[in-house]
Protein backbone atom coordinates (compact mmCIF):
# COMPACT_ATOMS: atom_id res chain seq x y z
CA UNK A 1 0.00 0.00 0.00
CA UNK A 2 0.89 3.62 -0.23
CA UNK A 3 2.58 5.00 2.86
CA UNK A 4 0.75 8.14 3.98
CA UNK A 5 2.29 8.39 7.44
CA UNK A 6 4.49 11.33 8.41
CA UNK A 7 8.22 10.73 8.55
CA UNK A 8 10.02 12.48 11.42
CA UNK A 9 13.39 13.77 10.36
CA UNK A 10 16.78 13.36 11.94
CA UNK A 11 18.63 16.68 11.84
CA UNK A 12 22.02 17.19 10.20
CA UNK A 13 23.72 16.92 13.59
CA UNK A 14 22.00 13.58 14.26
CA UNK A 15 19.53 15.20 16.64
CA UNK A 16 15.88 14.28 16.69
CA UNK A 17 13.03 16.74 16.57
CA UNK A 18 11.08 15.26 19.50
CA UNK A 19 8.04 17.41 18.79
CA UNK A 20 7.96 16.19 15.17
CA UNK A 21 8.33 12.58 16.31
CA UNK A 22 5.59 13.02 18.93
CA UNK A 23 3.21 14.43 16.30
CA UNK A 24 4.07 11.61 13.90
CA UNK A 25 3.40 9.03 16.65
CA UNK A 26 -0.01 10.53 17.39
CA UNK A 27 -0.94 10.60 13.68
CA UNK A 28 0.22 7.01 13.12
CA UNK A 29 -1.73 5.66 16.08
CA UNK A 30 -4.87 7.58 15.09
CA UNK A 31 -4.78 6.42 11.46
CA UNK A 32 -3.57 2.82 11.79
CA UNK A 33 -4.24 1.64 15.37
CA UNK A 34 -7.51 3.39 16.16
CA UNK A 35 -10.76 1.69 17.25
CA UNK A 36 -11.31 0.07 13.82
CA UNK A 37 -8.21 -1.83 12.73
CA UNK A 38 -7.08 -4.31 10.11
CA UNK A 39 -3.97 -6.36 9.43
CA UNK A 40 -2.56 -4.08 6.73
CA UNK A 41 -2.73 -0.95 8.90
CA UNK A 42 -1.46 -2.73 12.00
CA UNK A 43 1.48 -4.26 10.09
CA UNK A 44 2.41 -0.85 8.65
CA UNK A 45 2.18 0.72 12.12
CA UNK A 46 4.27 -2.02 13.70
CA UNK A 47 7.01 -1.62 11.06
CA UNK A 48 7.09 2.15 11.50
CA UNK A 49 7.09 1.92 15.30
CA UNK A 50 9.91 -0.65 15.23
CA UNK A 51 11.97 1.70 13.06
CA UNK A 52 11.26 4.70 15.29
CA UNK A 53 12.03 2.69 18.43
CA UNK A 54 15.34 1.67 16.85
CA UNK A 55 16.19 5.29 16.00
CA UNK A 56 15.17 6.75 19.33
CA UNK A 57 16.64 3.84 21.30
CA UNK A 58 20.14 4.59 19.97
CA UNK A 59 20.13 8.06 21.51
CA UNK A 60 20.47 9.13 25.12
CA UNK A 61 17.53 11.35 25.90
CA UNK A 62 18.40 13.08 29.13
CA UNK A 63 15.17 14.92 29.83
CA UNK A 64 11.64 13.91 30.85
CA UNK A 65 10.19 14.85 27.44
CA UNK A 66 12.53 12.43 25.69
CA UNK A 67 11.94 9.59 28.13
CA UNK A 68 8.18 10.11 27.96
CA UNK A 69 8.38 9.77 24.17
CA UNK A 70 10.49 6.60 24.48
CA UNK A 71 7.86 5.10 26.80
CA UNK A 72 4.97 6.08 24.51
CA UNK A 73 6.81 4.58 21.52
CA UNK A 74 7.20 1.28 23.35
CA UNK A 75 3.58 1.22 24.55
CA UNK A 76 2.40 2.09 21.03
CA UNK A 77 4.42 -0.81 19.60
CA UNK A 78 2.95 -3.16 22.24
CA UNK A 79 -0.59 -2.05 21.37
CA UNK A 80 -0.03 -2.50 17.62
CA UNK A 81 1.66 -5.89 18.07
CA UNK A 82 -1.08 -7.18 20.39
CA UNK A 83 -3.86 -5.89 18.13
CA UNK A 84 -2.22 -7.60 15.16
CA UNK A 85 -1.94 -10.89 17.05
CA UNK A 86 -5.59 -10.85 18.20
CA UNK A 87 -7.50 -12.02 15.12
CA UNK A 88 -10.96 -11.31 16.52
CA UNK A 89 -13.02 -8.35 17.67
CA UNK A 90 -13.47 -7.89 21.42
CA UNK A 91 -14.69 -4.84 23.33
CA UNK A 92 -13.19 -1.67 21.88
CA UNK A 93 -10.76 -3.69 19.72
CA UNK A 94 -12.58 -4.03 16.40
CA UNK A 95 -10.80 -5.80 13.54
CA UNK A 96 -12.47 -5.04 10.19
CA UNK A 97 -10.91 -8.25 8.87
CA UNK A 98 -12.09 -10.32 11.89
CA UNK A 99 -15.42 -8.78 13.02
CA UNK A 100 -16.59 -11.68 15.23
CA UNK A 101 -15.67 -12.47 18.85
CA UNK A 102 -13.99 -15.87 19.27
CA UNK A 103 -14.11 -16.96 22.93
CA UNK A 104 -12.74 -20.41 22.10
CA UNK A 105 -9.55 -19.07 20.57
CA UNK A 106 -9.10 -15.68 22.24
CA UNK A 107 -10.69 -15.40 25.68
CA UNK A 108 -7.22 -15.05 27.18
CA UNK A 109 -4.38 -12.60 27.68
CA UNK A 110 -1.76 -11.99 25.01
CA UNK A 111 1.93 -12.16 25.93
CA UNK A 112 4.27 -9.99 23.86
CA UNK A 113 8.05 -10.26 23.79
CA UNK A 114 10.17 -7.46 22.43
CA UNK A 115 12.38 -8.69 19.58
CA UNK A 116 16.11 -8.68 20.16
CA UNK A 117 17.93 -5.74 18.63
CA UNK A 118 20.69 -6.52 16.20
Amino acid sequence: GVDHEPHPEVGHSGSLDLSDLDNALRALMWRQVSIERDAAGLEAAERRLSAWNHIIGQRVLGDPTGWSLVNRMLVSWLIARSALDRTESRGTHFRRDFPETDDGGWKRDISVTRPERS
